[in-house]
């Protein structure tokens, strides 16, 4: 710490640093209490129903190829899910319908209600 003043006591720098994290401490709980929480879009539900079925499926599945894409497979719903609170339901539709339309186990989910073909 060569740019902090040497002649002060380490005692007094200590004190410095407690009251520096107390204020950014302050600072950030004043900032996030002002953010309204964010809302589920309604236009979100069905998919969101249809996709949490259709990854339940996935997880009891226990072949291998569908093993190897849990990962993906979870990310893809909890980004679907931010979407929706967010407000941007057409990129959340994009993550759904990965979910929905087989891609991941190689065939065509029980839970899709979409009438295209199979892979």
């Amino acid at each position: 710490m060569a740019w902090f003043p040497t002649y002060l006591s380490a005692r007094a720098r200590r004190g410095f640093w407690v009251a520096a994290a107390a204020a950014a401490v302050a600072l950030g709980l004043l900032a996030w209490s002002g953010h309204p929480t964010a809302m589920f879009d309604a236009r979100c539900e069905s998919q969101d129903s249809a996709a949490a079925a259709a990854v339940a499926e996935l997880v009891a599945d226990r072949s291998q190829a569908v093993e190897q894409r849990l990962g993906d497979i979870v990310f893809r719903l909890r980004r679907a899910r931010t979407y929706c609170r967010l407000g941007l339901v057409g990129l959340a539709h994009l993550d759904y319908q990965a979910l929905l339309d087989g891609r991941y186990a190689g065939y065509r989910l029980s839970s899709a209600k979409s009438g295209a073909a199979a892979p």
